[in-house]
């Protein structure tokens, strides 16, 4: 199965590239969304008998994405190639009680959300397409969530809305399974918008709270900055995914966020990824 993946950087980017050129089923073909004005895409697309088109990443600058998404949108109709896009939480509101199912209105709160519901309307417009939502991703990299916490980098927290908190890695298995449903061609088509998050929901302090209380058993020696006291009670709020109808059509069951913190956390104890001055520190405390 070729596939052209049209990526901007980011976790997703780097963890969707990996996994496909680790598939044996799966010959990806990679163009930066910078690319895009370079080609004639649609001509592009014939001469490397490309089978779909997965757009990853737009979600990060939907506004700036808005004149290439056009551009891919109109070369997947004339070309009659299906395309997957990879979206967010940030179509959604803030609510209380409940998470958001995929068929839920959406109402953006900000004008990077707005883009991004002008983004998926654009795909939509395409009978074949798949739009999957993810909340906030996490992951190994640099710039990643991991490394801005455990170094101390964030500073201002949001305890009030729980999310779907999701890891890159994780993200990008989903959507190739994804894909490799939809090339089954099974009937009823499974074409439409869906939902993927790690279970549980957690505000981002929730979240930082879980992330170091793992690094703490993985990394005895380290150095953390501290976290605000604030109360858990505050996460009235949410943005949460419901991922209901990702796993009634695809049978895809969601994995616990913690797990995901765990594994992200040996790899860096493993590949020995800590920074200079966090390894300072903790050869610091080990001296007699």
């Amino acid at each position: 199965m070729r596939i052209l993946l049209i990526t901007a950087a980011g976790l997703l980017a780097r963890a969707i590239e990996k996994a496909a050129n680790e598939a044996a089923d799966i010959e990806p073909v990679r163009l930066a969304v910078d690319d895009l004005a370079q080609i004639r895409l649609q001509e592009w697309l014939a001469h490397q008998q490309i089978a779909y088109v997965l757009v990853v990443g737009s979600e990060q600058k939907p506004i700036q994405a808005e004149v290439p998404m056009a551009m891919v949108v109109k070369a997947c109709e004339d070309s009659n190639i299906p395309l997957i896009m990879s979206s967010s939480d940030r179509v959604f509101g803030r609510r209380h009680h409940q998470a958001w199912p995929s068929h839920a209105p959406t109402g953006p709160e900000d004008k990077k959300g707005q883009a991004l519901v002008a983004l998926e309307c654009a795909v939509r417009t395409l009978e074949q397409h798949l739009i999957v939502r993810f909340g906030p991703l996490f992951g190994l990299g640099s710039g990643g969530r991991i490394e801005k916490i455990l170094a101390g980098q964030i500073t201002s927290w949001d305890a009030d809305v729980r999310r779907s908190f999701t890891c890159a890695e994780d993200a990008a298995n989903v959507l190739l399974a994804m894909l490799r449903q939809v090339d089954c061609k099974v009937e009823p088509k499974l074409w439409g918008t869906y939902h993927y998050g790690n279970t549980r929901s957690l505000s981002e302090l929730a979240f930082g709270r879980m992330l170091h209380d793992e690094a703490k058993i993985i990394f005895p020696e380290l150095k953390l900055a501290s976290l605000p006291t604030l109360s858990d009670s505050a996460e009235k709020l949410r943005r949460d995914l419901d991922c209901e109808t990702t796993l009634a059509t695809f049978g895809i069951k969601q994995q616990p966020v913690r797990n995901w913190i765990v594994r992200c956390l040996k790899a860096l104890l493993d590949n020995n990824q800590l920074k200079p001055e966090q390894r300072q520190a903790e050869s610091s405390d080990t001296k007699p």
